[in-house]
């Protein structure tokens, strides 16, 4: 059996560039990466604030995560979406690292 995979977006309000960066480290912390696995072994650069995770877990305890840690962030509440998928394409550049 598959774990799910999650993708997340997640935009602050008015925040610094160290906001995005303690953001990161957050998202880092519960799974989710800013890169994509390619099918043949690269990584592609998610758009800046989008991330995915293959961790398993409650998808609304995962926004709940992501907006308590986000809004301390943003000047305003901060945009979430997180969704669960099984297929997507892309057009992305090469990530810069993993």
């Amino acid at each position: 059996m598959n774990m799910p995979t999650y993708l997340a977006r997640v935009e602050l309000y008015n925040a610094e560039p160290e906001d995005y960066e303690g953001l990161h480290k957050y998202m880092l912390s519960l799974g989710f990466r800013r890169t994509i696995p390619h099918g043949d072994g690269s990584y592609n650069q998610l758009p800046d604030g989008t991330y995915v995770s293959e961790k398993g877990g409650d998808i609304y305890q995962i926004r709940s995560q992501i907006s308590d840690y986000a809004d301390r962030l943003s000047r305003y509440r901060a945009s979430v979406f997180v969704c669960e998928f099984s297929q997507c394409a892309w057009y992305l550049y090469p990530a810069k690292t993993r």
